[in-house]
């Protein structure tokens, strides 16, 4: 079962913040209850765009690092998929740089330091 507020969905619970936050805040705040939401299908990328669909918000912090050619998810799940946003990812200078996910569903590579919205992933909870 999922946290209150928290929806389920194949086996995950998700939870869409609208406070605009650092990537490391978002991090932090997600590790909590999970993580940053890793995304390890187009199927789930769906739905993460239908969670923000009704939100004014239309950017999002999600758990994919990357630095260089190296990219890994926050919570140790293995990179199956990727959605980027055409011309992305553009490696800002070669740094490690967190993603943030768009409108479309697509991906782009950005500064730690700007503040968006973002989404938590975590296992349901036992009783």
């Amino acid at each position: 079962r999922c946290r209150n507020g928290w929806i389920p969905h194949n086996g995950n619970c998700y939870s869409f913040s609208r406070n605009e936050v650092s990537w490391s805040t978002a991090n932090s705040i997600c590790g909590h209850y999970g993580s940053l939401a890793s995304i390890t299908s187009s199927r789930e990328n769906n739905v993460i765009t239908s969670l923000i669909a009704k939100s004014p918000t239309k950017e999002v912090w999600i758990g994919l690092r990357r630095r260089k050619k190296r990219v890994w998810w926050t919570d140790g799940s293995g990179v199956t998929y990727m959605n980027w946003a055409p011309g992305e990812p553009n490696n800002h200078s070669g740094r490690k740089w967190p993603n943030k996910w768009w409108t479309r569903g697509e991906w782009n590579d950005i500064r730690c330091n700007n503040e968006f919205s973002f989404i938590c992933k975590a296992r349901p909870m036992r009783f």
